[in-house]
């Protein structure tokens, strides 16, 4: 049995290897198409960039965020301390008071009372 023939391939005369270059396309195509390829890779990077940029911001706003609300957590923490401290302040108040009136009562002359 012969083999299939396999139908001739029309070439250009301008294109005398049309599997090689033509593939490859023309110079001007293949300017115009890194061209495009640098433009989209810019254009790629400076979204990147600008999405980085985003969540550092972000990052940052949630980092104070969290620093302020600390900072009123120890502020919370003082006045609730403060806040416990004035019940012991006013016992230890009348304790001094009742010991120190008569004291107060007595004259000053040989610790007789008035």
């Amino acid at each position: 049995m012969k083999a299939a023939r396999q139908p001739a391939r029309q070439t250009d005369s301008t294109n005398p290897h049309p599997d090689t270059i033509a593939a490859r396309g023309s110079p001007a195509t293949s300017a115009l198409d890194v061209f495009m390829l640098v433009s989209l890779l810019s254009i790629l990077g400076v979204a990147a960039a600008l999405v980085l940029w985003l969540i550092a911001v972000y990052n940052s706003l949630v980092k104070l965020r969290n620093m302020k609300d600390e900072a009123w957590s120890g502020i919370d923490v003082q006045l609730k301390r403060r806040s416990d401290l004035i019940p012991t302040c006013l016992s230890r108040s009348r304790d001094i008071w009742a010991t120190s009136v008569p004291c107060w009562n007595r004259s000053p002359a040989c610790g007789r009372k008035r």
